[in-house]
């Protein structure tokens, strides 16, 4: 029986990842990001299928797809981003119809050139559009915020180590006529399809299913770098708006959400929380919840993973980072521990 290769496994495990994406109850998810796995499975596909089986024929699309990678990650990540989305998104087909002619006019030096200058681009690009912080992504859930920015570091830096590999594969069919080529392209495949198809699939799920446009922001350049008189008005809007209404129940709840409802820019409530709390407004609003699930676990016997619900959070490992974070202790400690006081009294 031959062995299947590892690029097929992530394949599958990407297209099982795109199908619950699509069946989700909170409604459909970014189209970019869905076409973002479905393209990381077809290449874990096709590098299963030339590493694998040495099927040739395999490898020839990869220059088109690695050319479509990096413009398509840029425009799916930077839509999470109000201030940041593309105004023009079909300009960044360019890179690939490019390559389409750089394949049919020159060597193959030129149209690797091109495609890691490509790679190399669009990663700086995302990583310091990660490095803006959780807040830039003022689209997505605040209870994966911190998650999705992550994940969207790691693709801007896997991009980039993945243009390095094309070129050291290319150095090496240069001066070894491709000796090394199969392995040293077989492991980076696996591994760079892996993070950034799984990247994709964080960020996909944590889009909310109303992913409206926001009200354009005031440019960066009229933001202050020192508290202003009107943060303490915004703050204290936000505090009575989350205790009167507990928005923060909301798992979708977003930047631009919270934004529109309290119609006040996104911008600016991200710079008043941070100047004035100190933290990001993901950071701001899990403190409600974990607040409110302090509450639950000390008065009742609900399960953990119910009180995580009912508070606004979608997953465990959120949760428990938040309730680290704010408490010091576990979600199953601090219940000990309160009930154990609770009894010595």
């Amino acid at each position: 029986m031959p062995a299947i290769p590892l690029q097929f496994v992530i394949a599958l495990l990407l297209l099982i990842f795109l199908v619950r994406l699509l069946r989700r109850d909170e409604g459909p998810p970014s189209r970019l990001f869905v076409l973002m796995i479905a393209v990381y499975a077809l290449q874990s596909t096709l590098h299963g299928l030339r590493w694998g089986y040495g099927i040739e024929a395999a490898i020839l699309p990869h220059p088109f797809i690695a050319a479509i990678i990096p413009p398509l990650s840029w425009v799916a990540f930077s839509d999470l981003a109000t201030s940041r989305t593309a105004k023009r998104p079909w300009l960044h087909l360019l890179p690939p119809l490019l390559i389409v002619l750089l394949y049919l006019e020159f060597p193959p030096l030129v149209h690797v050139a091109a495609v890691v200058a490509i790679a190399l681009g669009y990663g700086v690009a995302l990583i310091r559009l990660g490095r803006a912080g959780p807040d830039a992504l003022d689209r997505i859930q605040l209870d994966g915020a911190i998650t999705v920015q992550r994940a969207l570091e790691a693709t801007g830096y896997m991009m980039i180590a993945e243009a390095c590999v094309d070129l050291a594969i290319t150095v090496d069919f240069i001066q070894a006529k491709g000796v090394h080529a199969a392995w040293i392209a077989g492991l980076a495949s696996l591994f760079f399809i892996t993070v950034l198809g799984f990247a994709a699939v964080i960020a996909g799920e944590s889009v909310p299913s109303n992913n409206d446009k926001a009200t354009p922001e005031p440019s960066a350049s009229a933001a202050a770098t020192g508290p202003e008189p009107e943060d303490g008005q915004v703050i204290a809007g936000l505090d009575a708006l989350m205790r009167s209404t507990r928005l923060y129940h909301d798992p979708e709840l977003s930047l631009d959400r919270l934004a529109r409802r309290m119609t006040v820019p996104a911008r600016r409530i991200s710079a008043a929380v941070n100047r004035v709390r100190s933290m990001n407004v993901s950071q701001y609003v899990n403190e409600f919840r974990i607040d409110d699930a302090c509450r639950r676990l000390a008065e009742s016997d609900e399960p953990i993973t119910q009180v995580m619900f009912e508070v606004g959070f979608q997953t465990k490992s959120n949760f428990n980072r938040e309730f680290l974070r704010v408490t010091g202790k576990s979600p199953s400690a601090w219940r000990a521990e309160r009930r154990a006081a609770s009894s010595a009294a």
